[in-house]
Formats: structure tokens, sequence, C-alpha cells
């Protein structure tokens, strides 16, 4: 304990020891007033009440003043130890010096334990002592007052009566301090385990006050956590209905590159056939050519351009929107395939109307040309069912957009333009010279249709990858919200039976307080 403490609770013992012995001033002092009727009663049978009075007024008016100007004092304690003794003495005299009156000291005595002050006692037995000891005097010498002798001891008088008397008012006088003492120790413990008591209660207060304000927060928390794992576990739920939405729609797609991939591995087939049979029709019009050297029938102008575009595949992570956007691309290369292939189909037409003009030196041509005719047919079937293929893929990715919001990149403009072999054959030697190296250009072109093929094959490998590694990563994500939902249940019981332990943890508060 603290030297701070230490005064707070030595003021509080003061303050209670005062309240104490005010209430004790207050039965010494009715005592006292008491004590005045009973000497008189026992005065009466000997005739020494008129001289047993006097001197008990006397004695009780300077405790009354003490008690008016002194109450609660120390002064006031010696004053009413020196009155109680003094009405023992009075008591002795009036019944003049009757051995049981002395009995009167030690009973008198024992009232002033009252106070728990030893200073009390001290006073008393020295009053009573002091007072025997003139009184044995005045027995000695005879005194008399109004005819009455002043007698101390009925049976004789001498020093060794006072000398013996003195030693067992000592001795209760002893027994009395070390009860005074231990009383008041007592009381000092009492009032000190009182102190602490209160202190501890009203540290309890505080703490059960704060323990309310932490249950109601926690309670307000609970509720939070309970509602928030509640609106987490919707939200989740939606999520998972969602990305089973996107995951369909997405294997729908993939579906749809596996039928493109298809097709365009059809078309690279188709391709490759054409290279062979360019290959033919150069040696074969190389033949020619050594043959008709001098002919005047020209091939003007055979031109074939194949404007390419380049496929770009960024991830399918940057967004399915941009698929729709390379659905128009693949829109415009398939209508560019489509016109070159009708192109085709003219320039197979007119060289079929040249060879036919060549007689017997354009029939090799014709057989050429009409292989390239039915490869353009072939190419304008495999164009009008990718166009149907690109529509569903249209149709799906409008229906899965708006729920997947990111995804598949998309498929890059593809743009092609076939140039169409013009040419005008004005002079047979002229086609003769130029044909070779006119229908090299058409060779390197469908080389390059090939290699575009080939490409577009490739990117549709790589974009099938991607869409299964986009379903392992939903059906992972949709695996996580399923679990992420259970937790959030089993977040939602642990909210309430923290609650139900709160609101037990209240009660027990409220039930500590009552």
């Amino acid at each position: 304990m603290n030297s701070s403490n230490q005064t707070q609770l030595e003021q509080y013992i003061d303050e209670k020891f005062k309240i104490e012995n005010l209430k004790n001033d207050k039965f010494i002092i009715f005592l006292l007033f008491a004590h005045i009727f009973f000497i008189q009663i026992f005065a009466i049978g000997y005739g020494t009440w008129l001289i047993a009075l006097a001197p008990s007024l006397l004695i009780f008016g300077l405790s009354l003043a003490a008690y008016i100007f002194f109450k609660g004092r120390l002064i006031s304690r010696l004053i009413f130890s020196f009155a109680i003794m003094s009405y023992s003495s009075i008591l002795i005299l009036a019944e003049l010096g009757r051995m049981e009156m002395h009995f009167h000291v030690f009973s008198a005595m024992a009232f002033l334990l009252v106070y728990r002050d030893y200073y009390t006692i001290i006073t008393a037995a020295a009053t009573i002592a002091v007072q025997h000891a003139v009184f044995n005097l005045a027995q000695e010498y005879e005194v008399t007052l109004g005819n009455i002798p002043l007698i101390t001891y009925n049976y004789g008088h001498g020093w060794d009566i006072v000398f013996l008397h003195a030693i067992f008012v000592i001795f209760e006088a002893g027994v009395l301090i070390y009860f005074s003492y231990v009383m008041k120790k007592q009381f000092i413990k009492e009032r000190t385990e009182y102190l602490e008591v209160k202190s501890m209660m009203l540290r309890n207060e505080q703490i059960i006050q704060d323990m309310e304000s932490i249950t109601k927060q926690t309670i307000e928390t609970i509720e939070s956590v309970t509602n928030n794992s509640n609106s987490i576990a919707n939200e989740a739920e939606k999520q998972a209905a969602s990305i089973e939405e996107i995951t369909a729609a997405i294997e729908e797609i993939t579906s749809s590159v596996d039928s493109i991939a298809q097709n365009t591995q059809n078309q690279s087939n188709e391709t490759r056939d054409l290279n062979k049979l360019m290959d033919g029709l150069i040696l074969l019009n190389t033949t020619v050519s050594e043959k008709i050297q001098n002919s005047n029938l020209i091939l003007k102008e055979t031109e074939a351009k194949v404007i390419i575009g380049e496929r770009i595949l960024d991830k399918m992570s940057s967004s399915i929107m941009n698929i729709e956007q390379t659905y128009e691309g693949m829109k415009e290369i398939m209508e560019g395939i489509q016109e070159i292939a009708d192109r085709i189909n003219l320039l197979s037409l007119n060289a079929s109307i040249e060879a036919a003009r060549a007689g017997q030196f354009g029939r090799g041509f014709a057989i050429v040309a009409d292989e390239i005719s039915k490869l353009a047919d072939n190419t304008a079937v495999s164009i009008k069912e990718s166009s149907n293929l690109l529509k569903e893929i249209k149709k799906q990715l409008s229906s899965s957009s708006e729920v997947t919001k990111d995804g598949v990149t998309t498929f890059s403009d593809i743009i092609s333009k076939f140039s169409i072999v013009r040419a005008e054959v004005t002079d047979f030697s002229e086609v003769s010279a130029k044909q070779i190296e006119n229908f090299t250009k058409i060779k390197n072109k469908i080389t390059d249709v090939s290699q575009l093929a080939d490409d577009i094959q490739n990117s549709t490998d790589e974009q099938k990858l991607s869409m299964n590694e986009i379903l392992s990563s939903i059906s992972y994500v949709n695996e996580n919200t399923n679990i992420f939902v259970q937790k959030s249940l089993n977040l939602n019981s642990v909210a309430i039976s923290a609650d139900s332990i709160t609101i037990k943890l209240r009660d027990t508060m409220d039930s500590l307080k009552s």
C-alpha cells in the first residue's frame, strides 16, 4: 500500500473512530445520569442520600459540560473516566464503606471498553487509586461530613488494604487495557477490510459496467458477423450459379472452336491438294512453253493477290467481348475469301474459254481450270459452313458476355483478300511465255493460303488449350466458392453460439449487480 492510500486509510479510520466515540459519549452520559438515581436508591437506607446527591450532581454537571464542548474528543473520554470512578467512590462512601460496593469499580471500568482506548482505563485506575488513598486517610483521621463519617472500608482501614485493592484494580486495568488494544486493533482491521471490500465492490461495479459495455459491443459485433456471413453466403451462392452458367457457355464456345479447327484442317488439306495440282500445271505449262515458244498467244496478266491478315491471340482472360469483335473480322475475312473464290471461279471460266480457244494445246490447262473451279466451290462451301459456325459462336458469345465480363481474348481480324487472277490472252505465244510465271505466282499465293490455314489451325488449338485452362480455373474457383459458402455458414453457427454465451454472461452480470 502506498503512502497516499495509507493516509486515506488512516483518515477514514479516524473518522470512523470519531463517529463511534460520539455514539459512546452519548451512551456514557446517559449511564452517568442514571448513576445519580442508582446512588440515591442505595444511599436512602443509610441516610446519606443528601451528602451523595450534591457531589453526584456536581460530577454530572462536569461530565455534561465535557459532552457539550468536547464530545467525541479525548478530553471528554478522560473526564467521563474520572466521573464514573468518582461515582464508585460516592457509592462506597454512601454505603459507609460497604465491601460489596467496591465491586462497582470493576463493573464501571468494564463500561469504558466501549471506547477501545486504554487512556480511559489508565485514567479510571489512577482516579480510583487516588480516591481510595485520600478516603483511607479520611477514615484514618475520622473525618466527617455533616456528622457522617467518610468510611472507605467498613472492616477497618490501612495502607495494606489500599495496596491490596490497588493490586486488583491494576490487574483488571491491565486486562482491560489488553482488551481495549485488541478491540481497537480488531476495529481497525474490520474498517480496513470494510474499506477494501467497498473499494473492491466499486472496482467490481466498474468491471461489470466495462463488461456490460464489452458485452454490448460483442453482441453488436456478433450480429454484424452473422448478417455479413449470411450476405456473403448468399452472394457466394449467386456467384457459384453464375460460374456454372459461364462454364456452360465456354464449353459451347470450345465446341464451336473445335468445329472451326476441323473446317480449317479440311481447307488446309484442300489447299495442299491444289498446290500439288499447281505443281503439275506449272510442269505442264513449262513443256507447252518449250513447244510453243513462238506462239502469239500470251497471257497479258494473271495476277493473284491474296492479302491475308494475321491472327492475334491474346489470352482468353482479356474478355469475351473481344471475341465478338473478332467475329466481325472473321466475317469480313470469310466475305473476302468468298469474293476470292468467286473471282477464282471467274478466272477458271475465263481460263476454260481460253483453253477452248487454244484447242489441243489448252486441254491440260482446261483440266487445271476445272480443278480450280471445283476447289473454289469447295472453298465456298467451307466458308459458308464456317460463316454458319461463326454466327452460332456470335449467338453463344452474345448470350454469355453479360455473365462472364472477363474471359476469352478475341480472334483478331483475319483479313485476307485474294486479288483476282486476271488474264487477257492477246496472243497464244505471250500466254505460253508468261504462263509459267503467272502460275508460279499463284502457287506462291496458294502456299500463303495454306500457311494461313495452318496458322488458323494452330491458333484454334491454342485457343482450345486456353479454354480448357479457363474451365479448369473456373472449376477451381467454383470449388473454393462452395468451400467459402460452407465456411460462412459455419461462421454463422459460431456467431450464434457466441451470441448465446454473451447473453448468458450478461444475465450473470445482472445477477451480480442485483
